[in-house]
């Protein structure tokens, strides 16, 4: 199973799920989250520009998390 977590940060839930045998992948905005992320694991998150990146889905995921991101939208952002 493919999982992109979106809103990666320092890529601890691509660390755990990369444990558990899942082909586990991050995005995020911030490089200072990934620069300083485990070292195992860095290798497996990336930094876009925006949720518009073309980068943004280079792989077919089967599953996408974005945990503790949508808080820091703006509801108007959402409704676009």
């Amino acid at each position: 199973m493919t999982v992109s977590n979106f809103g990666c940060a320092k890529v601890y839930l691509v660390h755990a799920l990369r444990i558990l045998n899942y082909q586990a992948f991050g995005v995020d905005l911030s490089e200072y989250a990934v620069a300083n992320a485990p070292t195992a694991v860095r290798e497996y998150c990336q930094i876009i520009n925006a949720s518009s990146d073309p980068d943004l889905f280079k792989r077919k995921y089967d599953w996408l998390i974005s945990k503790d991101v949508f808080e820091h939208l703006l509801e108007d952002y959402l409704r676009t």
